[in-house]
């Protein structure tokens, strides 16, 4: 049963503190808002919970000088981020505020947080070079803090007043000409799923996620708009009277996947097949992400030679790649082989996403248009079918087909 505003509830976290909670209603932006307290003991948290009662019913509102840091990333995850991202970047999110944000300044008062504080915690999270974990927490924290200015907890965003740590440029290692020839050659049961990632630059999940049924050979164009991922579960065993996961968990496993309720928790607009265990199919909320890409002759061959060689396999999803058991490709196994192969090959270890820099890089040498480079690549720019009204088809299929000619 759904509470009704001003109304509270008490619950007690994981880590042992109590955790008062009450309903504020909606929002401008149509979205639940509610106040969230926490106290070592349960006298407390109730104490909390009726003095904010008692200040809403007066005032019409909750004073933010109670508020903590981790208070309101907590509910800017759930009622912020979580309607509006895809899982994984939930997940992002998620990670940085609970591993490196909240345990060294969540008791701080919201209202109360200082850049110096903030200029510390970077300090502290950057040290044995886990400089891209801190520019990740600054990132997420400047993120929270311009949503706390919109609901108008904070006057100033202080992330934003702050320098994150500068990052080491790494130059992107490719495979050579040369190399990425050998890694064509290999026989193996996927080399046609690494001509793909090296004739096209597709993502890792944009390739295991391809079906037959986007695969037009007759045009030798490809549908990449779906992508394969392997995401986690939440517990079913302590959901709230919202649906929502509690801290605390009831059902003895550690491992949200082990629980017997075990459920995606999901956005309700998030649209996906669930193909095997934790791996699903997921396509983009919008057309921006839709991708139609024409492919090189030698690729459409190698693919058709990979249809005729799997055809008497077990395939229940209709995907290109799946194994021997019509069972999804899992990403790791994915992983797994390319660095098998490369070494098979004698060629440099390249992680397998590197392989679209690669591309790319084999792209700018043929003096291809980097517009048409990042419409083939799919990056944001010019990521979507209408990108292909201002780059045209054919272009692209111009330079698809000299990459082509040069890797074969």
């Amino acid at each position: 049963m759904t509470r009704g505003k001003g109304s509270g509830s008490l619950s007690q976290r994981a880590d042992g503190l109590w955790q008062a909670s009450i309903e504020l209603g909606t929002g401008p932006d149509g979205k639940r808002k509610r106040w969230v307290g926490r106290s070592k003991t349960y006298d407390g948290a109730q104490a909390k919970m009726r003095a904010a009662i008692v200040e809403y019913e007066t005032k019409g509102s909750v004073s933010s000088k109670t508020l903590t840091v981790a208070a309101w990333l907590d509910r800017w995850l759930t009622d912020i981020v979580k309607p509006t991202t895809k899982p994984r970047t939930y997940d992002w999110y998620s990670t940085k505020v609970n591993s490196d944000i909240s345990p060294r300044i969540g008791k701080v008062l919201l209202a109360a947080l200082t850049p110096d504080q903030v200029r510390k915690m970077l300090k502290d999270i950057a040290k044995d070079g886990r400089v891209s974990t801190a520019r990740g927490a600054h990132r997420t924290l400047r993120a929270a803090l311009n949503a706390a200015m919109a609901d108008g907890y904070v006057m100033r965003n202080v992330a934003s007043l702050i320098t994150p740590p500068a990052s080491t440029a790494k130059e992107r290692e490719v495979l050579s000409l040369d190399e990425a020839k050998k890694v064509l050659a290999a026989t193996d049961r996927y080399a046609v799923r690494w001509a793909l990632a090296l004739f096209t630059g597709a993502r890792q999940g944009e390739s295991l996620g391809l079906g037959w049924d986007r695969v037009n050979l007759a045009d030798e164009t490809l549908d990449i708009s779906w992508q394969l991922q392997r995401l986690k579960f939440a517990h079913g065993c302590n959901l709230d009277s919202h649906g929502e996961p509690k801290k605390e968990t009831t059902c003895g496993k550690t491992r949200a996947g082990s629980c017997p309720k075990r459920f995606f928790n999901f956005n309700p607009d998030f649209e996906y097949r669930i193909l095997h265990g934790g791996i699903i199919l997921s396509r983009p909320k919008t057309n921006k992400g839709t991708r139609i890409i024409p492919m090189p002759p030698a690729l459409t061959a190698m693919l058709k030679r990979h249809r005729l060689a799997t055809m008497h396999e077990p395939n229940p999803h209709n995907l290109v790649w799946h194994e021997e058991t019509g069972t999804p490709v899992d990403p790791s196994n994915d992983t797994e082989r390319w660095d098998a192969v490369l070494k098979s090959v004698g060629v440099k270890d390249v992680p397998l996403h590197n392989a679209r820099h690669t591309t790319a890089t084999l792209l700018m040498s043929l003096k291809v248009d980097p517009m048409i480079i990042k419409a083939i690549l799919g990056h944001s720019e010019v990521t979507t079918t209408q990108g292909y009204m201002h780059v045209d088809l054919s272009l692209a299929r111009e330079a698809m087909g000299r990459l082509g000619g040069e890797l074969s």
